[in-house]
């Protein structure tokens, strides 16, 4: 949607009064918009949505002659054809929001998400996290320590308040926000993750490590169905406790502050979310945010510090038994499901880590093989780096059918 059309619907300033109605509740004052501005914002990327950023000049009703500027960052539709996946995606999340998200705020101690001052539609008005010194983490490959458990303080304070949510409601998310929670991305259907794995296994046929005549024909015959058993990873498990998820905690979708790294970090991009084991939410992070290396020396720290941080969110009650989850079963899902995290971390390598001139929607959604090989012969480091990331993939499927 372009600035001029997100002009138009805003001279109404029904959707500014409206927003600054939310923001006076929130905040518990009285301000009264005087202008607005709206202006894109440019170094934000996203394929879903327009990103814009929303200026109100107000003055307070009780010291009139008191000016105050407020920042907000807009999501909106862009104009697509009426079959174009991006409106199912917006939709999940616009509806996340509109009925589950700002709930489970009411269970937390800490804000953990962008708080929300507008639902409409086409365009969801949210708090402007850069005017809090926030900033996303897509850049920086191995946190520190501190960010690391800052961050899975956060992820804790989250799946807490999902169960709190449904204790306290006497209700189950899965089954009362079901249209709320189904697939979109991570699906045989989906053409961005079909292009993606079959770029891994173009990639498999060449890697050095692979070359009998036995190992050749595992991956030209039997590598991609057992890479499809990652779709139902992130299913509502039968098995382990499951609580909201947002199985899509890569960088950008992290924001911290990196002058005060000890401050709350928060989660934007609600639209994969899913009812699943709160490992899935854990292997996002430590698989899409840390060198291989990395994580294989810290992760079950970061999974203790999690748990600990867990079981300090239910301290105040004195009936624990809606928990339901235990330590060793925490580390259970955790091995059960890593190949959900290695096979993410080949995709999010195949996008992120590649010139950018060449992600456009053939590369995402038609072709990505040739391209990504072309990539690993001019860059040496990338292609260790995708190797590894392939062979991390292959091992663990070969050492599961050898069990």
């Amino acid at each position: 949607m372009s600035t001029k059309a997100l002009r138009e619907l805003f001279v109404i300033k029904n959707f500014c009064h409206e927003i600054i109605g939310n923001y006076n509740r929130e905040h518990q004052t009285l301000l009264t918009v005087k202008e607005f501005f709206i202006e894109p914002v440019t170094e934000v990327v996203g394929f879903l949505c327009d990103y814009h950023s929303l200026t109100l000049q107000c003055f307070d009703e009780v010291k009139s002659e008191k000016t105050k500027t407020l920042k907000f960052f807009i999501k909106s539709l862009p104009v697509v054809d009426e079959k174009d996946e991006r409106i199912k995606i917006f939709e999940k999340e616009k509806e996340l929001y509109r009925c589950l998200l700002p709930n489970l705020l009411k269970y937390s101690e800490e804000i953990w998400l962008p708080r929300l001052y507008l639902c409409d539609d086409q365009l969801l008005i949210l708090e402007d996290l850069r005017e809090f010194d926030l900033a996303d983490c897509r850049d920086r490959l191995n946190l520190s320590d501190v960010q690391m458990f800052n961050i899975m303080r956060s992820l804790a304070i989250m799946h807490s308040s999902s169960i709190v949510f449904e204790y306290c409601n006497d209700i189950c998310i899965g089954e009362a926000f079901t249209n709320c929670l189904q697939e979109i991305t991570l699906s045989s259907s989906v053409p961005w993750f079909n292009t993606g794995l079959n770029a891994l296994v173009e990639v498999a046929k060449i890697h050095p490590k692979y070359k009998t005549v036995r190992e050749q024909a595992f991956i030209a015959n039997e590598l991609l169905p057992h890479l499809y058993m990652i779709c139902s990873m992130a299913d509502t498990s039968l098995k382990y406790r499951n609580v909201l998820c947002h199985r899509d905690l890569w960088g950008g979708n992290i924001f911290l502050n990196h002058k005060n790294p000890h401050r709350a970090a928060v989660f934007v991009d609600f639209q994969t979310c899913r009812y699943s084991p709160p490992a899935i939410d854990i292997i996002f992070i430590l698989f899409m945010n840390l060198s291989r290396e990395r994580r294989i020396l810290s992760e079950y720290v970061y999974l203790r510090y999690y748990y600990r941080q867990l079981l300090k969110n239910f301290e105040y009650c004195e009936n624990k038994t809606f928990l339901a989850i235990t330590e060793q079963e925490l580390h259970n899902s955790y091995k059960e499901f890593q190949l959900l995290g290695l096979v993410y971390r080949f995709l999010g390598l195949s996008i992120l880590n590649v010139p950018r001139a060449i992600v456009n929607d053939h590369y995402k959604n038609v072709e990505r093989s040739k391209q990504l090989l072309e990539h690993m012969q001019r860059n040496k480091e990338f292609c260790s780096l995708i190797f590894e990331s392939v062979e991390d993939i292959i091992d663990w499927i070969i050492e599961r059918i050898e069990k």
